[in-house]
């Protein structure tokens, strides 16, 4: 809890997993204290949660009062990817990012804006999570609506 308080007179927000239990509380509570913002992260790197798990994750992210909600799971098969997707467009949670990881997942880190996703990761030197793309090409898609999709930022 100390590095998080350390850390919010610096930074603009941060990202505590809603796992950490005896934590991520405290950390809402500090960080809108401060008037940071709190992204609440779900990360499941084996598989996609099923809608129930995915549910349930909306439901404490509201209970805790986070101002985002990040969702990013690993899908086993397509079917994976079209069903995160689409609980990110039905999603009540109104500021919310879902993920799918990996090779299967590299579509997703675009198809997520319009779905309802308020943001995605790239690199610059090397991934650091799987299925990033490399900056340069992300933000040269994002700024192509007429090929991409989707509306500039």
């Amino acid at each position: 809890m100390g590095l998080f308080r350390a850390a919010l007179t610096e930074v603009d927000g941060v990202d505590v997993e809603l796992a950490a239990v005896e934590i991520n509380r405290h950390v809402v509570f500090e960080a809108h204290k401060r008037g940071r913002f709190v992204i609440l992260s779900a990360h499941d790197f084996k598989r996609t949660p099923s809608n129930v798990a995915l549910a349930g994750f909306v439901r404490k992210a509201k209970k805790l009062g986070g101002d985002v909600l990040k969702v990013a799971a690993k899908p086993l098969g397509r079917k994976d990817v079209d069903r995160l997707m689409d609980f990110c467009s039905r999603s009540s949670f109104r500021r919310r990012a879902f993920i799918a990881m990996g090779p299967l997942g590299l579509a997703s880190r675009l198809e997520g804006f319009r779905q309802g996703s308020l943001l995605t990761y790239g690199y610059i030197r090397r991934p650091l999570a799987p299925g990033q793309w490399p900056i340069k090409r992300l933000a040269a898609t994002l700024k192509k609506p007429a090929t991409s999709g989707l509306v500039p930022l």
